[in-house]
């Protein structure tokens, strides 16, 4: 929560100081007499922080993305589980069923927002499924002809495990911190630039100032939220989860 601050409150404040600074630079070389003149690279330096902003905001909205696809591949695995194994022999429906209840308890809850609180949580769906694993054996020691179809379904619940463990640990692989240091620097020295040939150009009006500060700030704010999922704003939905959850009656 405290790097919301940095970034809707100080990171604000920080450009416009920087656009003060650029404009107050130039107020000062104008009283001396002394005269700038446009060296044609200034378009060129603001191409290049574009293109840095857009590869940034594509590369996070990429990892977004490929979380949103995990749930989906989440979501169709359990459905399928559940709908096959709906016409399998009772006690093996019921321990379905008993075990993706309680899985989905540990789904429905937010990503821990550190490592260790993710790992501690493995651990937990690990001891639910070596429990499931052992009523299966059991059942197979019971049914033996029924290996073909029960090894099928613990296969697929395996695969549900690991795409949510997947998942989770995608939460604190975040785009690299000098990227966005450098984005941070970038956007002060332009708006440092921006002061000062506004300033020389006599212009009263501060519009294309407050449009660059506006845009860097909400535009570093998507990439800062798109990159910490565990606590920001746009994170993935598991309500296609709990829509299967309910299709097949499972307690939410």
């Amino acid at each position: 929560m405290v790097s919301y601050i940095f970034y809707l409150v100080i990171y604000p404040l920080l450009l416009i100081l920087c656009v003060f600074m650029g404009n107050r630079l130039a107020a000062r070389q104008l009283k001396k007499g002394y005269t700038w003149k446009p060296l044609g690279v200034e378009n060129g330096i603001v191409g290049f922080y574009a293109l840095l902003t857009s590869f940034t905001l594509v590369q996070s909205g990429t990892q977004s993305h490929e979380r949103s696809n995990m749930v989906q591949t989440i979501t169709t695995d359990i459905s399928e589980i559940l709908r096959v194994s709906a016409v399998y022999d009772h006690t093996v429906y019921e321990q379905v069923r008993l075990y993706y209840t309680d899985l989905y308890q540990f789904i429905k809850l937010p990503v821990g927002t550190t490592r260790e609180k993710v790992v501690e949580r493995v651990r937990s769906i690990d001891s639910l499924d070596s429990n499931f694993d052992q009523h299966m054996q059991q059942y197979l020691a019971a049914h033996p002809a029924e290996w073909d179809r029960i090894s099928t379904l613990m296969a697929k619940t395996d695969r549900v495990e690991s795409t949510y463990y997947r998942l989770m640990h995608s939460y604190h692989r975040t785009l690299p911190k000098m990227i966005l240091w450098v984005l941070f620097l970038f956007s002060m020295c332009l708006s440092v630039l921006i002061g000062y040939i506004s300033k020389n150009n006599g212009n009263r009006y501060r519009i294309t100032s407050f449009i660059f500060v506006f845009m860097s700030v909400i535009i570093v704010s998507i990439i800062h939220d798109l990159d910490n999922p565990a606590f920001g704003f746009i994170r993935p939905s598991f309500d296609d989860i709990e829509e299967v959850m309910n299709t097949y009656n499972i307690p939410t």
